[in-house]
């Protein structure tokens, strides 16, 4: 018997342990651009150029979107609903610029303390370390940046 069948090995693609700000940013554009202003949008997994992460990471990313209701989707389909939510993050540079921000902020405060400032500014980014170590999802991450920023007085 004749086999019609080529057995190629390909080696598994790799995918990042964790969603970055930078991914979620990339989904959130996708999103407002593909709507072109409207407030109903189909996208998939497959229709985002240059994800990194893998399609279980996006629907995690979507999910947590409804959760924090940027977006509303029915059931399992790839149809959205765009929230204010959505446009309220990409208004404020979006969860990447967020980060970005934060970290000036403690930078900046960093240079202006004396020594013992410093010590408790160290001390305190090591527990927030220890806080986004435990976020298991975007979802965690927002709260633990915005419970962050209000110690900052935003």
């Amino acid at each position: 018997m004749r086999n019609d069948f080529i057995n190629i090995s390909s080696k598994d693609k790799q995918y990042p342990m964790y969603i970055t700000s930078i991914e979620v940013d990339k989904i959130i554009n996708a999103l407002l651009e593909k709507a072109n202003g409207g407030n109903y949008v189909e996208l998939g997994y497959n229709d985002i150029q240059g994800l990194t992460i893998s399609e279980k990471q996006y629907e995690t990313v979507i999910k947590d979107l409804n959760n924090k209701e940027f977006i509303k989707t029915n059931g399992y389909s790839n149809m959205h609903e765009l929230l204010y939510g959505i446009h309220r993050a990409k208004e404020l540079g979006g969860f990447h610029k967020e980060m970005e921000i934060l970290q000036m902020k403690l930078e900046s405060l960093h240079e202006k303390a004396n020594q013992n400032e410093k010590n408790a500014i160290e001390e305190f980014i090591s527990k927030c370390n220890e806080l986004f170590n435990g976020v298991s999802n975007i979802g965690g991450a927002i709260d633990a940046i915005k419970s962050i920023s209000l110690l900052f007085g935003q």
